[in-house]
């Protein structure tokens, strides 16, 4: 299963590319999106990294047979962790790329992790956009179809 990373989705260049060598190589490869990205319903603001690990451990256990290799690409590195904890057993290996384990120090300074912490938005400039990164990513997944 591979795990995007943040603002990422299952259509980008690393999810594509994983999912063609594993049709290549006859094995079975389940992309996701996150609530609020790509092909997911709902609003990204919402959901939460400990939402986004339930869930890519029930999608785990709905969809795979057998134990489960967890990918995870920057901040999906870090739910890669997470849901690797959850599923215990499940899984059978880990392989992360530029994985972000950090994923949650957003560099704030103290008035906005104040701000974070009493549930308020917290809204910063982002240097590859229009749209400023939220520092409170939610969660979900869609199976790509084969």
């Amino acid at each position: 299963m591979f795990l995007p990373g943040y603002m990422s989705d299952m259509a980008g260049s690393k999810a594509t590319a994983l999912f063609d060598w594993a049709q290549s190589e006859g094995r079975a490869c389940l992309l996701l999106d996150y609530s609020g990205c790509g092909e997911s319903s709902g609003d990204f603001a919402d959901g939460t990294l400990s939402r986004w690990r339930d869930e890519v451990a029930a999608l785990v256990e709905a969809r795979c047979d057998g134990p489960a290799i967890l990918v995870g690409s920057s901040m999906g590195g870090w739910l890669m962790l997470l849901a690797g904890l959850a599923l215990g057993e499940r899984l059978a290996g880990l392989v992360g790329i530029a994985a972000a384990p950090d994923f949650t120090e957003w560099g704030l300074d103290a008035t906005q992790q104040v701000a974070l912490e009493r549930g308020e938005t917290v809204l910063k400039e982002n240097p590859y956009g229009p749209e400023p990164p939220r520092p409170t990513p939610g969660s979900g997944a869609t199976r790509r179809p084969t």
